[in-house]
């Protein structure tokens, strides 16, 4: 069987759209979708109509969709700019839309003729250890930036790094054979190991492994095991952003979305020296509110553009 995983669509539909053309001219029997559905983007409706579409499909909710089902739609309370874009969603989600959302289990188990599939959302979900290393956007670019490394490079390097975290391997150790397939870091990846494949398709609408093209992978199981083919699904992302500049969303969310832009453009991790830089401007000045209030939010965008400027 061919099995398509795409994951961390964050609301982007033409790269949603056109992963799943380049998927359908793969001959894929089934697909796996592993969460983070929306919030980036303003097309939240769209996103689940299209997903919902999708023949032969197994979903799962990220941490997105588990924050809708933690707090409820609130439409209209005031809060801080820091959840603009969130808040544009939910004004603009259909009830079915929202049901649709927080009905997704966090966990999928799908056995084929020849494999078991896990599907959830982050290695946590799976293997109840966090994200660490270079399964991390932000770590990821750290490292390049020292020294530019291959995705072959960067493939050995987690494999690695899994190696030798022994909490992590005695998890899996305990854990039955078969696919375990993730989404959460925005890094395209995969390996191999003890008769077990664990695979991350990447950030379809927004890759943060410094590669251009919106990723999903594909694994063609059978007798001999796993064969995982890595792809990247090309779309007009100047289009995007033109429309994300003309919208509602963006005037609603600049801050967040001028972040968002960036990031499209050369796929890297914009958000999390954001946040950063946010936290460090709260230290300073002894405030300890969680999410940042607006000062902290807007001061933290200035700094940044006038540091980008030198």
């Amino acid at each position: 069987m061919r099995l398509a995983f795409i994951s961390d669509i964050h609301g982007n539909l033409p790269a949603l759209r056109a992963v799943l053309g380049d998927a359908a001219n793969r001959n894929v029997d089934r697909y796996f979708f592993l969460g983070d559905y929306f919030q980036d983007f303003p097309y939240p409706n769209e996103i689940v109509r299209e997903l919902s579409s999708v023949k032969n499909a197994v979903y799962v909710r990220g941490n997105k969709e588990e924050g809708l089902a933690e707090t409820g739609r609130k439409i209209g309370e005031k809060r801080f700019e820091q959840f603009a874009a969130l808040d544009w969603n939910l004004e603009h989600m259909s009830e079915q839309s929202y049901n649709w959302l927080v009905g997704l289990p966090e966990k999928n188990e799908y056995s084929t003729d020849d494999c078991r599939v896990f599907s959830a959302h982050s290695v946590k979900n799976h293997f109840g250890v966090l994200e660490f290393g270079l399964f991390r956007s932000y770590k990821f670019a750290k490292e390049m930036d020292l020294s530019a490394f291959s995705h072959e490079e960067h493939l050995q390097r987690l494999r690695q790094a899994v190696s030798g975290n022994t909490e992590l391997i005695n998890a899996m150790n305990a854990a039955p054979g078969g696919i375990f397939a993730m989404g959460h870091s925005h890094v395209q990846w995969f390996l191999q190991m003890g008769g077990k494949l664990l695979i991350n398709p990447g950030s379809c609408g927004l890759p943060l492994d410094m590669r251009p093209g919106a990723p999903y992978s594909i694994v063609e199981t059978g007798s001999n095991g796993y064969s995982v083919e890595e792809y990247r699904a090309e779309y007009d992302i100047n289009e995007l952003i033109r429309g994300l500049r003309l919208s509602e969303f963006y005037a609603k969310s600049k801050i967040w979305s001028d972040l968002t832009i960036e990031a499209l453009k050369d796929a890297r991790d914009r958000f999390a020296p954001f946040l950063e830089l946010a936290e460090s401007i709260a230290s300073e000045k002894n405030d300890e509110t969680r999410p940042f209030c607006d000062e902290i939010w807007r001061e933290s965008d200035r700094l940044r553009r006038a540091s980008e400027q030198m």
